[in-house]
């Protein structure tokens, strides 16, 4: 049988975050991403990265309180792959340190 679609990309991811402003301007001053669309009734807030969105859901406002998982202390994904062109390890590395971001753990892929 057919498959009556085809895969087109990712539309969004959304992450569960605690601090809007720290995150609004990392993935905005440090990624590039686009002001998106705004959800403040909802403690939400979206970026544009490429052609996909990124939801940045706030689970300290009292609108977000329904997207905190049933967990504590738990991760609020796994892993996100954000894929950029051009790919050069050693200049996206010192752009992310002049930027203060920590690269916990590194992986290559392909």
């Amino acid at each position: 049988m057919a498959i009556p679609f085809a895969p087109v990309g990712i539309d969004h991811i959304v992450l569960l975050i605690d601090d809007m402003k720290r995150a609004l301007t990392f993935y905005t001053d440090v990624l590039g991403c686009r002001p998106g669309y705004s959800y403040p009734a909802l403690g939400m807030e979206q970026v544009w990265f490429g052609s996909s969105l990124i939801v940045l859901w706030d689970v300290t406002h009292p609108g977000g309180t329904k997207a905190a998982p049933p967990v504590t202390g738990g991760r609020n994904v796994d892993h996100v792959c954000l894929a950029t062109s051009p790919f050069d390890h050693d200049e996206l590395r010192t752009h992310l340190d002049k930027h203060g971001v920590e690269i916990v753990q590194e992986a290559f892929h392909g």
